[in-house]
C-alpha cells in the first residue's frame, strides 16, 4: 500500500495503522478462523458476541458483533450457561438473549478490529479483505440497511498540539471532497455517526493564526463537538494524551478507547464489492496527511477558504470544485 509523506512518529519508529471492518454474512466463529488461518494465533470465545485471536503474527485480534447492548446480553447469557443449576427463570433469559443475539445480526455488523499493524506491513491487510471477499463477505452496498464502515485507525507522526491541528485543518478544509471520493452511501448519511463539524467551529480552527495549548485545543474541541459522532473522532487521541481532562468532559462511562491515533470514520466498507479495496480508501485518507505534512500548501488552501467565506454568495459545489483542482494541480 502506499506510504504517507511521513512514516516515522516522533520516537523515529515506524508508524503503524489499525483497521476496523463492518460486514455481514460471516459469522462470528468463521471469522475468528479466518484470522487465525491468515496469521495465526489462539480463538479465545469472550461470549457469543465477542471472540479474540491472541498472539497472531500481527497481535491480538478482536471479532465482535457491533453492539454494546448485545455483548451485555451475551456476557449475561455465558454467565448463566456456565452455572451448574441455572434457575427456570435465568435459562427463560438466556433464551430470550440467544433469539436476540440472532436477530441482532439482520441488522448490526460484525467486526473485526486489526491490531496495529506496521506501515511497511499493510500487505497483511489487503490479505485479509481478499479472504473475507473469497468466503462472501458482504458490505455496505449489499443491503439498504446496512450503514457499515471500514475505521481508519492511523498512529500520528506527532502528540504535538501543532501537529494535531495542522491535521485537523487539512481534514476540515478538504472534507466535502473526501465525501465525495469515499462515494459515502445514502444508508451511513442517514445515521449520526459521522456527522460533519460545526461551520462555527470550522471557523474558529481554520485560521492560520489558531494556536492553541493542548488544554485550549481539548477544551475547543470537546465544547463545539461534546459527541464522538464525527467523521474524524478526536476523542481517543486526545484521551490518550490527557484522560483525566477528556473523561471529565465527557464524561467516565463514554466509551473512549485511548490511543494514539486518528479515528478515521467516513469510508463504507464495500467488501461485497470486487471492485472495492481497502487500499483504495487508504489512498484518499493520505490526501489529509501529505496535506498537513506540507504547511506551505496548507497555509494556501486555507487562504482560499477564506476568500471562499467572505464571498457574500456561494455554494458548496464551489469549494468541492477548488478543493478537487487544488489537489489535482500539487499533485496531494
Amino acid at each position: 500500500m502506499e506510504q504517507p509523506k511521513n512514516t516515522k512518529n516522533d520516537q523515529g519508529k515506524t508508524r503503524k495503522v489499525g483497521f476496523e471492518l463492518e460486514y455481514s454474512n460471516i459469522d462470528i466463529k468463521k471469522s475468528a478462523e479466518l484470522v487465525q488461518n491468515l496469521f495465526g494465533g489462539d480463538i479465545k470465545c469472550i461470549n457469543d458476541s465477542v471472540y479474540e485471536v491472541l498472539d497472531t503474527e500481527l497481535g491480538d485480534f478482536k471479532v465482535e458483533l457491533d453492539a454494546i447492548p448485545i455483548q451485555k446480553i451475551s456476557a449475561s447469557n455465558k454467565k448463566i450457561q456456565q452455572k451448574k443449576s441455572p434457575t427456570q427463570i435465568e435459562k427463560i433469559q438466556a433464551e430470550l438473549g440467544h433469539r436476540i443475539e440472532k436477530a441482532s445480526t439482520f441488522m448490526t455488523p460484525f467486526e473485526i478490529v486489526t491490531p496495529p499493524i506496521s506501515l511497511d506491513n499493510l500487505q497483511a491487510v489487503s490479505k485479509l479483505e481478499k479472504s473475507m471477499k473469497e468466503n462472501h463477505a458482504e458490505g455496505t452496498r449489499s443491503s439498504l440497511q446496512y450503514a457499515f464502515g471500514l475505521h481508519i485507525n492511523p498512529e500520528v507522526s506527532s502528540l504535538k498540539v501543532a501537529s494535531i491541528v495542522r491535521h485537523l485543518q487539512a481534514f476540515l478544509l478538504i472534507e466535502p471532497w473526501l465525501k465525495e471520493k469515499h462515494d459515502i452511501d445514502m444508508s451511513r448519511k442517514l445515521t449520526n455517526f459521522i456527522d460533519p463539524f460545526p461551520k462555527a467551529y470550522l471557523k474558529h480552527v481554520l485560521q492560520k493564526d489558531y494556536q492553541p495549548s493542548m488544554d485550549e485545543f481539548i477544551e475547543d474541541y470537546h465544547h463545539w463537538n461534546p459527541s464522538r459522532n464525527r467523521s474524524l473522532d478526536l476523542t481517543p487521541l486526545l484521551c490518550f494524551i490527557d484522560e483525566d481532562k477528556v473523561r471529565d468532559l465527557y464524561g467516565k462511562d463514554e466509551k473512549i478507547n485511548k490511543r494514539p491515533t486518528f479515528h478515521y470514520r467516513l469510508p463504507n466498507c464495500d467488501i461485497g464489492e470486487l471492485e472495492w479495496s481497502v487500499e483504495d480508501e487508504w489512498r484518499i485518507w493520505l490526501t489529509v496527511e501529505n496535506l498537513a505534512y506540507d504547511e506551505k500548501l496548507l497555509d494556501e488552501l486555507l487562504k482560499k477558504w477564506q476568500e471562499q467565506e467572505e464571498k457574500f454568495f456561494s455554494m458548496p459545489f464551489e469549494w468541492v470544485k477548488t478543493v478537487k483542482e487544488f489537489i489535482k494541480e500539487h499533485e496531494i
